[in-house]
């Protein structure tokens, strides 16, 4: 299993950064479907799947998302893998996830 990769934050212990929140996640992938792909963010926010704002999303598309995203907070995830997340809420929550087992393996610190 890769471990998440996340650099250390001012003031906080060394090696442990702060943690996006969901909230927090799902806002970044919000803003950043809207630069990469032009799609809403409102309606991102409101649960639209992401083929409903922009008719050609597919995997790649998904994965230009995430990486965006890695890149924007300075972390890295492993690829998702099927079923693809369909919407933000979907991607924010596997990605989340993705988050919380990388905290889990290293004793709080993700």
């Amino acid at each position: 299993m890769h471990v998440l990769q996340v650099p250390p934050c001012e003031g906080g212990p060394t090696g442990c950064a702060a943690t996006p929140t969901l909230p927090d996640l799902k806002a970044k992938l919000a803003e950043l479907a809207a630069q990469r792909f032009g799609m809403d963010p409102v309606a991102l926010l409101a649960g639209r799947p992401f083929t409903e704002l922009y008719e050609s999303f597919d995997s790649l598309a998904l994965l230009d998302l995430q990486l965006s995203l890695e890149k924007a907070l300075a972390i890295e995830m492993d690829m998702l893998e099927p079923p693809w997340p369909t919407d933000v809420d979907s991607l924010a929550r596997a990605l989340w996830a993705q988050l919380e087992r990388g905290r889990q393996l290293t004793g709080g610190c993700a």
